[in-house]
């Protein structure tokens, strides 16, 4: 068994390499000429709106669709199917409301990074403002790059037989050798390949399994054998509508301050395009979702008489059991498709931070061409190390990390990113302000959570209510009359 499975897996790592070199020589045929940091970090911003599409939503999503949500659905019932409801309806707005506006506002600034967009927006001229977003970049992305990684040890370890660290290492060194020939080009055509694929592999296991199971009553039945509600709304108490906006539904605010997304809007070619680019990434994403939350509800079912160890594993088994092994192999390297599209724009964007926010902004603002590109190769490889590190320890779930990265990415950059493109008022100082708050707040929420109310509250809500107060309120008491 374990034959196959390998002979698959090591038939879709050629194929991830074979794309990232094509990528590689579709960057330097479309832009030449393009300075280190618009080539590698946003591909000269000559991304096809297609691509665009499929790449932000992609690098959206991760192993959490095939491990984190079908776990979510499969242990606590209905009310998670909020968290992929309220997903949509963030990246809808992101589209509506940010991806225009964000790209005509970077390429005047010619800001490649979230951090350099919000320096030369507020004319931060000391770099303070954009030293410290790099700074708490870093440390979120260190954690979401880790997730990606520990999904993918993960998998090739209970699917593969591969040695959990060995299958890091091994994902960790296929990324890196496309990031390093083509950076966001690669990435963004990898993507386009891993978007359909994903999906189809996606769709396809929880209709077999379905098939396999018998009837939706059969899952609601052991559903009810399990006291656990497959309703949207158990009842509509106001303590239970409230719960569900303050906790599942609040996801949606994350889109508006997450960079690997951004930028993504930042690369893309056109941006009158970008009303095309929303209706085919949101559709994608839509029966992504759709089919990530049908494997918990069918897994209910199927493994009914089964003891799940661990339920984020529910896709691996389902695949192992229905599928022969070279087949099972192919549909589990979708998961490794999802992570492999996440870790990479993830890396990429951390990169940027080391290359252009911190070695090109604080310390060589003179820095040649050849001398970025240096040091954008010694920061993958770092940033790639720092991930690695963190995902060495099993420990950790895979939701409880993607939530806590989530909500410090959003709730740092998101109520920043709709003042800065849509208001005038605030300040670099009430900038500053919003920034760190959020990412206090986003940081030590759960630990203050208790102290304040009994009902728990999603960290990226109050982290952005006190955002926008301190953005607000700082640059009141620092404007001068």
């Amino acid at each position: 068994m374990i034959d196959g499975l390998l002979v698959a897996f090591i038939l879709y790592l050629s194929v991830v390499t074979l794309i990232g070199i094509v990528g590689a020589w579709y960057q330097k045929k479309a832009t030449p000429h393009t300075q280190a940091g618009t080539d590698f970090i946003l591909g000269g911003r000559s991304t096809h709106w297609l691509l665009t599409a499929l790449s932000a939503h992609a690098a959206d999503m991760s192993d959490w669709l095939f491990m984190g949500l079908p776990a979510a659905v499969f242990l606590k019932g209905g009310t998670q199917m909020w968290i992929p409801i309220g997903l949509l309806c963030g990246m809808f707005c992101a589209w509506h409301f940010i991806a225009r506006p964000l790209r005509i506002a970077s390429a005047q600034y010619g800001a490649t990074t979230l951090a350099s967009f919000f320096q030369k927006r507020y004319d931060d001229t000391r770099g303070l403002l954009g030293a410290i977003s790099a700074g708490i970049s870093f440390f979120f992305f260190s954690i979401y790059i880790s997730v990606g990684l520990k999904g993918i040890g993960y998998v090739l370890e209970s699917a593969f037989g591969l040695h959990y660290h060995l299958g890091v290492g091994v994902a960790l060194v296929v990324i890196l050798t496309y990031l390093l020939l083509g950076g966001f080009a690669s990435v963004a055509l990898l993507d386009l390949f891993q978007g359909f694929f994903l999906l189809a592999m996606l769709i396809l296991v929880p209709v077999i399994a379905y098939m396999a199971t018998g009837s939706l009553s059969e899952i609601s039945s052991a559903a009810e054998a399990r006291n656990l509600s497959l309703s949207l709304i158990p009842d509509f108490s106001f303590i239970t509508m409230l719960s569900i906006v303050l906790n599942p539904f609040a996801w949606c605010l994350g889109y508006f301050g997450m960079p690997h997304i951004l930028t993504k809007f930042m690369g893309s070619e056109n941006a009158a395009d970008f009303h095309k680019a929303k209706y085919v990434g949101v559709t994608w994403q839509l029966l992504a979702t759709g089919a990530a939350v049908a494997v918990g509800l069918v897994g209910i079912a199927y493994f009914q008489d089964i003891i799940v160890e661990k339920p984020e594993l529910i896709f691996v088994l389902m695949a192992k059991q229905l599928f022969s092994p070279f087949w099972a192999g192919i549909v589990l390297c979708a998961i490794v498709a999802a992570t492999i599209s996440t870790v990479d724009s993830q890396l990429l964007v951390l990169a940027g931070i080391i290359t252009e926010d911190f070695y090109k902004g604080l310390l060589r603002p003179i820095a040649s061409h050849h001398e970025l590109k240096r040091v954008y190769t010694i920061a993958l490889v770092i940033a790639a190390t720092i991930g690695f590190v963190i995902a060495w320890h099993e420990s950790s779930t895979i939701m409880g990390l993607v939530r806590y990265a989530w909500a410090g990415l959003g709730a740092t950059f998101g109520p920043l990113m709709l003042v800065s493109l849509y208001a005038e008022y605030p300040n670099k100082y009430g900038a500053l302000a919003g920034i760190i708050t959020g990412a206090t707040v986003a940081a030590t929420w759960d630990l203050i959570n208790p102290h304040v109310t009994s009902m728990q509250i999603y960290a990226i809500v109050p982290a952005y209510a006190a955002s926008f107060v301190a953005i607000y309120g700082v640059s009141w008491a620092t404007t001068k009359p």
